[in-house]
């Protein structure tokens, strides 16, 4: 049965897309055939796959609106058992679109529900924001994993984004597990963030993944170059905790 993880985080800038990125790279080279749903306006899971988000046929966008069927948006990528549901900027547009729609935060789940069947593993980036998209990721996935960088003000809208998966599961009865907590950009020769990353484990506990992922110079190049830092850069000490994390993922589905 394939499994449908959402990555989440509503505050910008916690690697929620490098993570996207990478551990759907990773899986694909365990053997898992997976697809990497963009939803964020931004595209950078879609640019960092190499894909060209000004040239493309189809995006999320249209299959929300049912202006195409799902099938006709993904794109195969470079590598191996490795697909997208690409996006692009005309996504910014969306939310306001679906307002009228009924069950609006059903639509995702509903279209992924048809091509289910061909993936082991679906990802979906969200996007910045807790609006009706991301409402619409806490619906379609089965768990979600919460990436928190390690800087002060790493909890905030954290306790909202948990708020939200309770009132998915209370008004929208769709249950949604928090699979895990992952420490990100972490600098461990600065007090401060790992200051931090002792609260954020006190908070989480148990919900923690062990492996945190170090503030690391090749997973930033990498994104700009739309290639994989675990593809690109395997022996970097980024790659390398995005592998042992994918592990640990793998040892929680």
């Amino acid at each position: 049965m394939t499994e449908v993880i959402g990555i989440i985080n509503q505050k910008g800038g916690v690697a929620k897309t490098t993570t996207a990125i990478n551990l759907t790279a990773t899986l694909t080279q365990k053997g898992k055939k997976v697809l990497l749903v963009d939803l964020d306006p931004q595209a950078n899971a879609t640019t960092g796959l190499g894909i060209d988000k000004t040239n493309l046929n189809y995006s999320i966008r249209d299959v929300l609106l049912d202006e195409c069927e799902i099938e006709e948006a993904i794109i195969p990528t470079d590598y191996e058992n490795l697909d997208i549901l690409p996006s692009n900027l005309s996504l910014s547009k969306v939310e306001k679109q679906l307002a009228g729609e009924t069950a609006p935060e059903y639509i995702l789940r509903r279209y992924l529900e048809r091509i289910d069947e061909y993936y082991d593993m679906i990802i979906i980036d969200s996007p910045p924001t807790l609006g009706r998209l991301a409402y619409n990721v806490l619906v379609a996935s089965d768990s979600v994993i919460i990436p928190v960088q390690t800087e002060y003000y790493a909890m905030e809208g954290v306790v909202d984004l948990l708020d939200a998966i309770k009132e998915v599961e209370d008004k929208l009865y769709s249950e949604t597990e928090i699979k895990g907590v992952l420490l990100t950009m972490h600098d461990k020769r600065e007090k401060l963030t790992n200051e931090v990353a002792y609260l954020v484990k006190e908070f989480f506990k148990d919900k923690m993944f062990k492996t945190i992922i170090p503030r690391n110079a090749p997973v930033k190049r990498s994104a700009a170059d739309g290639i994989p830092c675990v593809i690109k850069y395997p022996d970097s000490t980024g790659a390398i905790a995005y592998v042992k994390f994918t592990e640990e993922f793998l040892e929680r589905s």
